[in-house]
């Protein structure tokens, strides 16, 4: 049985189409997933009161001008949010198809891995190419969008010492 009758792979997809999440982890023998199937990536840290207040103030301005659209201004807005979702959608399971075919040919633990590193690279690609043209989307139609991070997360280099 292959990769594609699998459950696990299922599940995987659903995982990367529902909540967008970046995958990694997955060790491969064979023509089965086995071990942690998918360990996602940590979740952020929970909002700073500032945070969550400048989340609420981008909210509140979406729905003034939600508000003051007429009612084909928010068809036409709505129909193109459907028709990037849909492409969106198509696009990622075909990233998710390749990925496949490369891990079902993969012999070795250097072929797993570039497959993996190669999917993963794909999808932060797709991710920025899909946040691009929601800016552009939300741009078009007057609405605010959030910004960029502005604080850089640190990496594993970066953790405190501790104390000796």
């Amino acid at each position: 049985m292959g990769l594609r009758n699998s459950k696990t792979l299922s599940a995987i997809r659903a995982a990367l189409l529902l909540g967008g999440t970046v995958l990694t982890g997955l060790v491969f023998t064979g023509t089965a997933l086995t071990g942690p199937a998918a360990v996602a990536e940590p979740a952020p840290a929970p909002l700073s009161g500032q945070g969550r207040e400048q989340i609420q103030k981008l909210k509140s301005q979406r729905l003034e001008v939600f508000s003051a659209m007429s009612a084909a201004q928010r068809h036409g807005f709505f129909q193109a949010q459907r028709s990037l979702e849909e492409r969106f959608y198509r696009q990622r399971l075909s990233r998710l198809d390749q990925s496949e075919r490369c891990l079902d040919q993969a012999r070795d633990k250097s072929a797993v891995d570039t497959c993996l590193q190669t999917g993963q690279q794909a999808r932060r690609d797709l991710r920025h190419q899909e946040m691009t043209e929601w800016q552009a989307l939300n741009q078009r139609y007057g609405l605010p969008t959030p910004q960029g991070r502005e604080i850089k997360q640190k990496g594993w280099g970066d953790q405190p010492k501790p104390g000796f």
